[in-house]
């Protein structure tokens, strides 16, 4: 009985895995949306239920949460949940601070359960198996839409920006070079090893269209977040890899070119809300303004303060992650958000220098890459918001802090 609850609970999660980047996207010809929240509910569903009717399983898990949820990062994940939910009660719009804490409690539950059942080297396996194939799908889907137009949301099509601005399965470029960033080392660290010869070049090839991909998505965002996660790996693991960051580098600068990075005009946009941002946490420095309210607020400042209005838009983001926690959740908020990022980086650059582990050790080499490519990405987008992507990210995340753990108390299970 327990053996089969956890592969239907581990097939699930795999699943889920698969599916969340296409969420919410129409399958063609069958006529079905992918809901993979459904998947996820009934994954955590699952798991509870052998924690209630096993009772040497429930034992085990509750010293589990004894002994590994005291540790500072989990603390502070639930810290900073609980102001997520706090914030509920003086914010303007209730409904978007519930679903919006509410998302981010589902990323805690998932990190408790990852922590508990897969830090596990055999799964760390499996999971790169799993985002290769999530990968080649997005660069394929990404090479069709340049090329032909389809599956093209109409704001990023050639009628409108003069050329294909690829997006994948998701809601713009920026998202989608997020998506690249955040996938892009593991893969790649994996691949540079003689150990895996024999699947080389199958790595080598979609190492490629990965970076096909990011060029035809024309995201500045997405090109300073891969150089940056070239740096690293070519300071704290393989200094070869100075030259693919030049490579990278080149890259960058056709599409910042391209682009005209320096093009006041196009800069503007964030500009004016990162004022907006700021004007908010003068009049809110201490709790925010509630959890997910920002794009609500922006819309009432800009009538106050026409200077931050983007063409009359409304509902923007801050693009900024820091900005946006910051001026919804108060000062407290951001201090543990960034503490977060600080400990669960710590956890990542462990893992990566102790795991004993080749492929985990590896694994985690290339994600402490992506990890802070991705974090710099944040510094002029919000994608920690993204729930089709930030998935990735905890779960990446939430191994870390769960191999680290093991290693600190010698488990061995």
């Amino acid at each position: 009985m327990e053996t089969k609850l956890r592969k239907i609970n581990d097939y699930l999660l795999g699943i889920f895995l698969i599916i969340i980047p296409f969420s919410n996207k129409v399958v063609p010809i069958i006529n079905i949306t992918i809901k993979s929240d459904i998947i996820l509910f009934t994954f955590f569903l699952l798991f509870f239920i052998r924690m209630v009717i096993l009772r040497n399983e429930r034992r085990r898990f509750q010293e589990y949460l004894y002994n590994r949820c005291s540790s500072i990062f989990f603390l502070f994940l639930i810290a900073l949940c609980f102001l997520m939910f706090l914030s509920i009660s003086y914010s303007a719009y209730k409904v978007t601070a519930l679903k919006e804490s509410f998302r981010f409690f589902t990323y805690v539950i998932l990190l408790i359960i990852i922590g508990y059942d897969y830090c596990e080297d055999k799964w760390i396996k499996t999971l790169i198996n799993l985002i290769v194939l999530v990968m080649i799908i997005e660069c394929v889907i990404g090479i069709i839409q340049f090329s032909t137009g389809l599956f093209m949301i109409r704001a990023f099509s050639k009628e409108i920006c003069g050329f294909n601005k690829i997006h994948g399965t998701f809601e713009n470029p920026n998202t989608y070079a997020g998506f690249l960033v955040l996938l892009f080392y593991p893969i790649a660290v994996y691949s540079f090893q003689k150990i895996f010869i024999e699947k080389k070049k199958r790595y080598y090839i979609l190492l490629l269209l990965i970076l096909i991909n990011l060029v035809l998505t024309m995201s500045r965002n997405g090109i300073i977040g891969i150089v940056v996660g070239g740096l690293i790996l070519a300071i704290f693991y393989e200094k070869r890899a100075m030259y693919g960051v030049g490579v990278l580098g080149v890259l960058g600068a056709i599409v910042l070119k391209s682009r005209n990075i320096f093009d006041i005009s196009l800069n503007e946009t964030r500009l004016k809300l990162w004022k907006c941002a700021r004007l908010i946490i003068r009049d809110n420095p201490i709790k925010g303004i509630g959890n997910g309210n920002f794009r609500e607020t922006y819309n009432i400042y800009i009538r106050h303060y026409p200077e931050v209005s983007v063409h009359s838009a409304l509902n923007m983001p801050p693009h900024n992650s820091f900005l946006k926690v910051w001026s919804e959740l108060g000062i407290i908020s951001i201090i543990i958000f960034i503490s977060i990022l600080l400990y669960g980086g710590k956890s990542i650059y462990l893992c990566a220098k102790k795991c004993n582990n080749s492929i985990a050790r590896l694994f985690f080499t290339g994600y402490m890459c992506s990890f802070l490519g991705f974090i710099s990405m944040n510094m002029s987008d919000d994608l920690f918001f993204v729930p089709k992507l930030t998935t990735y990210f905890w779960v990446f995340t939430a191994l870390a802090w769960g191999y680290d753990q093991r290693r600190n108390s010698n488990d061995k299970r």
